[in-house]
């Protein structure tokens, strides 16, 4: 393992949120709701995450290469399905319908929350401030709400890894953009996030 403090991952940020608060440290929030677009109250699992959003914070700089570790086990572990599955003598893999079924559920039911919860800021941004504001600005940092489902928009790219396996497994044709993209962006994500980009906001509510 690549220790934390090495040169490799003692990495500089250049976003100016980063430069002004370079422990993670998140501190201006609002906590009156009803400035902000969309509901306006908070759940209780949401205020959990906002009494402890400083250290999460302080742990996605101190840990984001772990993304790394993740890809590169998921690729390998993918190559090895991939060859297990040609050594079977049909030409069908496995239909796991039911299973399918489930887990596109339970991702629809994700999205759909997390569509509520983001959507409103994103349509609100684009109206009133138009479209270079919207990536160039990230004031959704004052909605300790939508910082807290950045999270989980964050974190659900391990799971979403999921999705390669299904396809591996039922013989579906796997396209290298396929894989690509679930790699990256799960990097790309996890290195981000401690920075507050603005750009977060186009890649939570167009995904």
């Amino acid at each position: 393992m690549f220790s934390t403090q090495s040169s490799l991952f003692n990495d500089i940020r250049y976003h100016q949120y980063y430069l002004q608060f370079p422990n993670g440290h998140y501190n201006h929030t609002i906590n009156d709701f009803r400035k902000f677009p969309g509901i306006t109250n908070i759940f209780e699992f949401e205020k959990w995450f906002a009494r402890n959003f400083p250290r999460i914070m302080s742990l996605s700089n101190e840990y984001w290469h772990y993304s790394i570790y993740i890809s590169v086990i998921y690729l390998i572990i993918i190559q090895i399905l991939i060859r297990l599955m040609k050594s079977t003598t049909t030409n069908y893999g496995f239909q796991l319908k039911h299973q399918l079924i489930i887990w596109n559920l339970i991702m629809t039911i994700f999205s759909l929350i997390a569509s509520i919860r983001c959507l409103p800021e994103f349509i609100f941004v684009l109206k009133n401030y138009g479209f270079i504001y919207s990536y160039t600005q990230n004031t959704y940092g004052k909605d300790i709400r939508l910082c807290i489902w950045y999270l989980f928009f964050t974190l659900s790219k391990v799971p979403e890894l999921i999705d390669t396996i299904f396809i591996v497994l039922r013989k579906r044709p796997l396209r290298k953009l396929h894989w690509i993209h679930h790699t990256l962006t799960l990097i790309y994500s996890w290195f981000v996030f401690g920075d507050v980009p603005s750009t977060a906001r186009w890649m939570v509510n167009m995904n």
